[in-house]
């Protein structure tokens, strides 16, 4: 992977004003918005949250060009500053890491709030800058004490979040919490697309249901028409300032193994993981939704056209609220921690009634230009997809019930040399039925080179039954090559489906031959294959040219 280039010089100087040049000048009826006056406000109290970006000029020495941040360079000259601090950008066409400062998205006023609080600004002086009461900007700044209020006063079963934070254990125990009483907890995905490697807390905790973003297109009528993967390129808007790309959040944990419910989904063709949380686990439409609000300090209303997964997870706690209701009404319990019932649907002959399955778009970015893209069942950009509420609250109130216990929970990798040998040859799957009903069962297995040894059965109650999946002589066939492949148990009597995946690395497998410190290259797999060893029960190989010295398939060196 190529080093991302930096943007910015890694330092902040202070210019004088009258050393920047704009590139356009504000008008009356800018400074007129809710933004500018906003910002005009806010400096004051808190100073100038956000840098200035400029570029210097070679033929006009000491004079450097505005990039990004006019509305706030004229509301420093109508205060009276003579200075700003400013960064300094390495080329010419750049945009702010919070190109939106007038108007914070809630993952980064968060973290604003947390770190002005801890620097001693008083609550009641942000208060005045972000135009919310006192208590609101305590609350932020104390989350785990909000979060746990919501535990132990009980009253609402459905929350969301907006926000992106730092947790610790009390946080943890208090998702889990949630989930034991019977609350749901929703949180927005984020706002930069693909994570490139981990994710902004917490929004991979696997107590708590994450929410991506959709583009919706709706008829003339007013109907559903179709959606795509939220992705808003980056943009100027004409008036000097530019904008960075946001889409939906998605990615892989780095710290949590996937959970039960999330286990038998396909992960083959969207690039997600069978042994990590994957998310975001559902989505909902993140884009061109109108906000108005009003009574604020400056006695407006405004009226915006909002993008961001955190209008996604509120949605989602909405509806939820209305299966809530109809739950209360029947005399059932609360919906609860949604996901085992998400994914249980998901797996059940009632997905593609319950869910609108989005396959188009994706979240891509600079850190992951790879990553991710919509595919057909769940992906890292919209989870299991957006509601179809008519279908989706009546089979939250009764999902599906999947008596089929299948273990292990997991396929099975194969690495070796081509003509073989593999490390794994074959796994023994045991299948029971945990009811008081008979139920019966098939398997679909489309990989040439893998067998079965049963495809269908019956299953008595609180009985089982064994299936083997092997390697077959069409695995001894491949030269180099990663091959894929799914296994599909159907729990015909249910409806419900789960999927085990097996991967086939021959030779390097597609792997890279990276190099040593040394200069040394590093040898391919296909040029030891008697070298392939266990050790520690992970698949190794061995360096001919050393004894003593194992890596991992990644070509990291184990001790």
């Amino acid at each position: 992977m190529s080093e991302m280039k930096i943007g910015f010089e890694l330092r902040k100087i202070r210019l004088a004003l009258e050393n920047i040049l704009p590139m356009r000048l504000v008008k009356a009826e800018e400074k007129a918005t809710y933004r500018f006056k906003a910002i005009i406000g806010s400096i004051p109290e808190v100073g100038l949250v956000e840098p200035l970006v400029v570029y210097p000029q070679k033929d006009l020495p000491g004079k450097y060009m505005l990039k990004n941040g006019h509305l706030r360079y004229f509301a420093l000259q109508d205060l009276g500053k003579t200075e700003a601090d400013c960064l300094i950008a390495t080329d010419d066409e750049c945009y702010t890491y919070n190109a939106r400062i007038s108007r914070l998205p809630p993952i980064q006023e968060h973290k604003m709030i947390v770190k002005a609080v801890n620097n001693g600004v008083s609550p009641e002086r942000l208060a005045v800058v972000l135009n919310m009461p006192v208590r609101v900007v305590q609350a932020t700044a104390q989350i785990n004490d909000v979060l746990n209020r919501m535990a132990t006063d009980d009253l609402a079963k459905q929350l969301s979040c907006s926000y992106g934070f730092d947790i610790n254990l009390s946080t943890v125990q208090i998702f889990q919490q949630y989930a034991a009483q019977g609350q749901s907890f929703f949180l927005a995905s984020g706002d930069a697309g693909a994570y490139p490697a981990a994710i902004d807390e917490p929004a991979d905790d696997p107590y708590i249901t994450v929410v991506g973003g959709t583009t919706l297109t709706m008829t003339t009528g007013e109907a559903w028409s179709s959606e795509t993967a939220w992705l808003t390129p980056a943009f100027s808007d004409g008036l000097g300032d530019n904008y960075p790309e946001e889409a939906t959040g998605g990615g892989v944990s780095l710290a949590y193994p996937i959970p039960s419910w999330q286990q038998g989904i396909s992960m083959t063709a969207n690039q997600g993981s069978t042994t990590m949380r994957n998310l975001p686990d559902v989505s909902s439409v993140a884009n061109n939704i109108n906000i108005v609000w009003g009574n604020d300090l400056i006695g407006e209303s405004m009226d915006w056209a909002e993008g961001g997964t955190s209008l996604a997870a509120p949605l989602w706690a909405g509806l939820v609220a209305l299966a809530n209701e109809q739950a209360a009404a029947n005399g059932q319990p609360p919906v609860g921690f949604a996901n085992p019932a998400l994914y249980a649907i998901a797996k059940s002959t009632s997905y593609q009634s319950c869910f609108h399955d989005i396959t188009t778009g994706g979240n891509t970015n600079s850190s992951s230009p790879t990553k991710y893209w919509a595919t057909a069942g769940y992906d890292l950009c919209t989870g299991l997809g957006t509601p179809n509420g008519a279908n989706l609250i009546p089979a939250l109130l009764s999902p599906p019930l999947d008596n089929l216990r299948i273990t292990p929970s997991l396929g099975f990798t194969a690495v070796g040399p081509g003509g073989g040998p593999f490390t794994v040859a074959s796994q023994t799957y045991t299948l029971k039925n945990t009811s008081s009903t008979p139920l019966n069962w098939s398997l679909v297995n489309t990989s040439s080179w893998l067998t079965v040894s049963s495809t269908s059965g019956n299953l008595s109650a609180r009985t089982s039954t064994t299936v083997t999946i092997s390697l077959n002589p069409a695995a001894n066939n491949f030269l180099i090559n990663h091959a894929s492949g799914n296994v599909v148990f159907n729990n015909l009597t249910a409806g419900t489906t789960q999927n085990r995946q097996f991967d086939l690395y021959v030779g390097n497998g597609g792997l890279p031959s990276t190099r040593r410190k040394s200069g040394r290259p590093r040898p391919a797999l296909c040029k030891y294959s008697d070298a392939v060893v266990s050790k520690n029960s992970h698949a190794v190989f061995l360096d001919t040219a050393r004894s003593d010295q194992y890596f991992d398939l990644t070509g990291k060196k184990l001790l």
